[in-house]
C-alpha cells in the first residue's frame, strides 16, 4: 500500500478490527472490518489519488497475496452511491469469489433506479457514479455474486461471532422509493409514446405543427430525429432519462445504510453518510434509527461519525443515547471545490462527546501558517499514540480488540495523514 508498505501487520485470528480509510487529499471513505479468522468485510470504497488503486483492496493485499484475497473478502457493502464512497467498487467486486455477498440499500438514489430500469445496457456516458454502478452490478451478476438488499432492523450477516444489522433505510423510506419508481415508470412510458408520435413529424416542420404542445416540443425536440431501438440504449439517452424520475428532492444520504456490529457485548455503529433533518418525517434519517429494535440496550464503544463530521449528520439525541462518552470516534475529512469538512465547530462538538476522536487528515483544516503547523506537529508528536511519517497519502485509523475482551479495549493506531484530535489542536485552528 503506497507509503506504508511493510508497516501494517495482520490482525490475530481472535481479533476484531474496524479500520477507517480516508481518501487522498481528503476525498473518499472506506471501512475495512476483520470479523475473525481471516474473514473480512469492506464498507464503501475509495481510491488512492496518487496511483488510482482501490484503497481497501490495497489494504487487504498487505496481508494476503492478490489471488488469496477472494478467500477472505466475504462481504462488500455499498452504503449509497455518492462518488466519494464508490470509487474502486468494481475492483472490490472483481476481487471477490462467487461466495461473497454484495450488500445494497433497498431504497436508493435515481442513478440506481435508472440502471435497474435499463439493466443490461452498456453505459459509456459522462456520469462516473452511474458508470461505477453499472460496472459493479454487471460484474456481480456475471460472477454470480449474491446481491442482498437491506432495510432497517434486518440482519446483514452473523459470522465469526459478529452480528451486523442495518439501521437504515426505514420501511417508510422504502415505501416512498417504491412509489417514486412507479411514478417514474409511468412517466417513462408516456415519454416513449410521445417520442414515438414525434418521430412521425418532420423536424424541419415542427415549428408549424400546431397540434404539438409547446411543452412537449421543448422536452422532446432533441429526441425526435433519433432512432429508438430496444438495443443498444445510448449513454446519452440514459443520461436524459434521469430527468424523468419524480424524485428530484431525494438525497442518497437520506437512505444510505448505517450499520450496527455487535460481538461479546461490544457494539460498533458505522454512520455512513446518514443525515438528520428535524423538518422532515421522524421515519427518515437518524430520527428513524433512534427507535430501531436492534439497538435495545446498545451503547457503542466505537462510532464512525456520519457524513464527514458535517452538521447535517449530527443528531445529539442519538449520540447521547447510544454512544458511550469515551467511545473511539472516527471521521473522514472531505475536500472538494474549495469546500472542506468537518468545520471547526463540529470538531469541537464531537470532541465534547468523546476525547477519543480521530480524523483521517487534518492538513486541510484551519489557516495555512508555518509557525502554527510547527506547533500542531509538536502537539501531535506529544499526544498521538503512534505516527508514521511519509508523503501525504491516505489516512488510516485502525482499531483492534480481542473478541474475549471484557472491557472496552480498542487499541487504536494512526497511519499516514490520520491523527488523534486533542484540545490544543482544536484551539490552534480556532479562527
Amino acid at each position: 500500500m503506497d507509503g506504508i508498505k511493510g508497516i501494517l501487520t495482520p490482525p490475530d485470528a481472535d481479533e476484531v478490527e474496524i479500520t477507517l480509510i480516508g481518501g487522498t487529499a481528503g476525498y473518499g471513505e472506506s471501512v475495512v472490518v476483520h470479523l475473525g479468522n481471516g474473514v473480512w468485510a469492506v464498507v464503501d470504497s475509495c481510491v488512492n489519488a496518487f496511483n488510482g488503486d482501490c484503497a481497501p483492496l490495497s489494504y487487504l493485499k498487505e496481508f494476503y497475496k492478490e489471488e488469496e484475497v477472494a478467500n477472505h473478502l466475504k462481504y462488500v457493502v455499498c452504503t449509497h452511491w455518492h462518488e466519494d464512497h464508490i470509487k474502486g467498487m468494481t475492483k472490490l467486486i472483481d476481487a471477490c469469489s462467487r461466495q461473497a455477498v454484495f450488500v445494497l440499500s433497498c431504497a436508493d438514489d435515481r442513478e440506481k433506479y435508472i440502471y435497474e430500469m435499463l439493466e443490461g445496457c452498456e453505459y459509456t456516458g459522462s456520469s462516473r457514479k452511474l458508470k461505477e454502478l453499472s460496472d459493479s452490478m454487471d460484474l456481480a451478476n456475471r460472477k454470480s455474486i449474491s446481491i442482498k438488499r437491506v432495510e432497517q432492523d434486518k440482519m446483514i450477516f452473523n459470522i465469526e461471532g459478529v452480528q451486523c444489522f442495518a439501521l437504515s433505510p426505514s420501511p417508510q423510506e422504502i415505501e416512498k422509493f417504491e412509489q417514486e419508481i412507479a411514478n417514474a415508470l409511468l412517466t417513462y412510458h408516456k415519454s416513449l409514446v410521445q417520442i414515438s408520435q414525434l418521430k412521425t413529424i418532420d423536424p424541419a416542420k415542427i415549428e408549424d405543427a400546431e397540434d404539438i404542445e409547446g411543452s412537449v416540443i421543448e422536452k422532446f425536440a432533441g429526441l425526435i430525429s433519433e432512432k429508438i431501438d430496444e438495443e443498444p440504449i445510448s449513454s446519452e439517452k440514459v443520461d436524459n432519462l434521469l430527468s424523468y424520475k419524480d424524485a428530484h428532492g431525494v438525497e442518497p444520504n437520506e437512505r444510505c445504510v448505517a450499520m450496527l456490529l455487535s460481538f461479546n457485548g461490544h457494539h460498533v455503529i458505522l454512520g455512513a453518510d446518514l443525515e438528520y433533518d428535524e423538518s422532515k418525517s421522524p421515519e427518515s434519517g437518524w430520527q428513524s434509527v433512534a427507535n430501531c429494535d436492534c439497538l435495545h440496550d446498545v451503547e457503542a464503544n466505537l462510532f464512525k461519525i456520519p457524513h464527514h463530521g458535517s452538521h447535517t449528520g449530527y443528531y445529539k439525541y442519538f449520540i447521547d443515547k447510544y454512544i458511550k462518552s469515551d467511545a473511539v470516534s472516527k471521521l473522514s475529512s472531505w475536500y472538494l471545490g474549495g469546500y472542506t469538512l468537518p468545520k471547526h465547530d463540529m470538531l469541537v462538538r464531537y470532541f465534547g462527546h468523546s476525547k477519543n476522536l480521530y480524523i483521517t487528515t487534518t492538513s486541510l483544516l484551519g489557516k495555512k501558517n508555518k509557525e502554527k503547523d510547527k506547533t500542531i506537529r509538536g502537539i501531535m508528536n506529544d499526544t498521538t499514540e503512534e505516527i508514521h511519517e511519509f508523503k501525504p497519502t491516505l489516512g488510516i485509523i485502525r482499531s483492534r480488540m480481542k473478541k474475549t475482551a471484557i472491557e472496552d479495549m480498542w487499541q487504536t493506531v494512526c497511519f499516514g495523514s490520520a491523527q488523534k484530535i486533542e484540545k490544543e489542536y482544536l484551539d490552534s485552528i480556532n479562527d
